[in-house]
């Protein structure tokens, strides 16, 4: 989906839901979307522009029901006044409920895997500290960051 087509209408909900809040584009590679009550603002990540729309839509009801929840009650998190909110505006109400997604876009989209002798990949990063050395969790080992595709 083009990025105007999404803001367009990321802010055609909030004016259904009759919200003065303002959406903006992230970066975010391990966030789908976000609520920041200071700015109020919500956001969706570019990077998962070109996921389903469906997906896309749900993302930013989700996002919208924490705003009204915290324009209700000052504050918002995924307990079961949020979960009716969600539900009001046609989010699934869960926190996780796009984490598969999530989950395999990031690792297709890490500049780096963490990869131990004994376990394989074990993880997948974006940054590389080139001063800390990182261990398994599973064995001990010290293990290698490489560049993802390189061997």
């Amino acid at each position: 989906m083009e990025l105007q087509e999404i803001r367009d209408i990321a802010n055609s909900l909030l004016g259904k839901h009759n919200l003065n809040w303002k959406f903006k584009f992230s970066n975010g590679k391990k966030v789908l979307g976000q609520c920041q009550p200071r700015n109020r603002t919500i956001t969706f990540s570019k990077v998962y522009k070109d996921v389903e729309e469906y997906i896309i839509l749900d993302i930013i009801k989700h996002e919208i029901a924490h705003a009204i929840d915290t324009e209700r009650r000052g504050y918002s998190s995924h307990d079961r006044y949020w979960k009716k909110i969600a539900q009001e505006v046609g989010a699934e109400p869960s926190r996780k409920t796009h984490s598969e997604l999530l989950e395999k876009a990031y690792k297709e989209n890490a500049k780096y895997v963490v990869v131990c002798p004994e376990h394989g990949i074990i993880g997948y990063r974006n940054r590389k500290n080139h001063d800390a050395l990182y261990t398994c969790r599973g064995c001990g080992n010290y293990v290698d960051i490489k560049e993802q595709g390189v061997e």
